[in-house]
């Protein structure tokens, strides 16, 4: 007897082991999410940067969502200098549309970056799918990849002194002022633009300014000697400046130039006769001398 019991307390706890081991698997929901790397950097007002977001999900969900469910894609992690959007944000699950056991849902997503955005320096996007139905919870995937700003230039100049009046021959110095409102170092360089005839200008050196940082300001004085020969008019030049990446002088930056005048003066008088034909004051007193000595000798006589 005590044998019989024994067997039939094994089989009790066999059968409900083999049972389970016939069961198929609980219906799996868990989604996963994949983020493309970026197409390229995305420069301040230029090139944007695209890619491509996939979301799968099981079919099993519309189960656990009580037989319809919803997805939507959202960028969760953005930089401060970014702005990321998603073409297809939004969806609904069709069982029409479920292939080979899954839901595969895209979304294009584009990439801008502000000027405040920091040349070569990465920031995280992160894109986050989410699905929910009517029932159940809602299940999410995400996926994170890295978004770097190009090189954007932009330099303002400003003259300080831009019309002058001098004499012939007399030198002058013009001044203007750079401001780098790009978002990386920037080094500068500085070519007579165009001059007048009469004008001897030479434009400041590479190193007049050297490398200007993000948000700095340099002076350049340009001296320029007016020649004596030069006739009286006014005369004008321009100096063309040229930015380009500090550490990649390849990449080249903005670019513009500055217009300056000089109004050269007339001569003096020098003090000659000038081309006056009227008599100096030395003839005229000599003149009226001769005059009164007649008229006193006619009374004599």
């Amino acid at each position: 007897m005590r044998t019989k019991a024994a067997l039939v307390v094994l089989f009790m706890l066999a059968v409900p082991t083999a049972l389970a081991q016939d069961l198929p698997p609980a219906p799996s929901t868990d989604p996963t999410a994949t983020l493309t790397e970026f197409s390229g950097e995305a420069v301040p007002n230029g090139a944007t940067a695209t890619a491509t977001f996939t979301m799968t999900v099981p079919c099993t969900v519309l189960i656990t969502a009580g037989g319809s469910a919803n997805y939507e894609f959202a960028a969760t992690t953005v930089p401060p200098w970014a702005l990321v959007t998603l073409a297809a944000p939004t969806g609904t699950l069709e069982p029409a549309a479920c292939n080979e056991g899954t839901f595969t849902m895209t979304s294009a997503v584009t990439a801008t970056a502000t000027t405040m955005g920091p040349a070569f320096m990465p920031g995280d996007v992160t894109i986050t799918g989410t699905v929910s139905g009517e029932q159940g919870d809602p299940v999410s995937a995400a996926d994170t990849k890295p978004l770097t700003a190009g090189f954007f230039s932009r330099l303002v100049a400003t003259a300080g002194n831009s019309a002058l009046s001098a004499k012939p021959g007399e030198a002058l110095e013009f001044a203007f002022t750079i401001r780098n409102e790009g978002n990386a170092d920037t080094a500068l360089t500085f070519t007579v633009d165009s001059a007048d005839a009469g004008l001897q200008i030479d434009a400041p050196g590479d190193d007049a300014v050297g490398t200007l940082a993000k948000g700095g300001t340099n002076t350049v004085n340009i001296a320029v000697p007016v020649d004596a020969p030069s006739a009286a008019g006014t005369y004008s030049f321009a100096i063309a400046y040229a930015g380009a990446l500090a550490t990649d002088a390849t990449m080249a930056g903005d670019s513009g130039s500055v217009t300056f005048a000089i109004e050269v003066q007339a001569p003096a008088d020098g003090g000659g006769d000038g081309g006056n034909d009227s008599p100096g004051p030395g003839l005229v007193l000599v003149l009226v001398a001769v005059g009164l000595g007649v008229a006193l000798r006619r009374r004599i006589a």
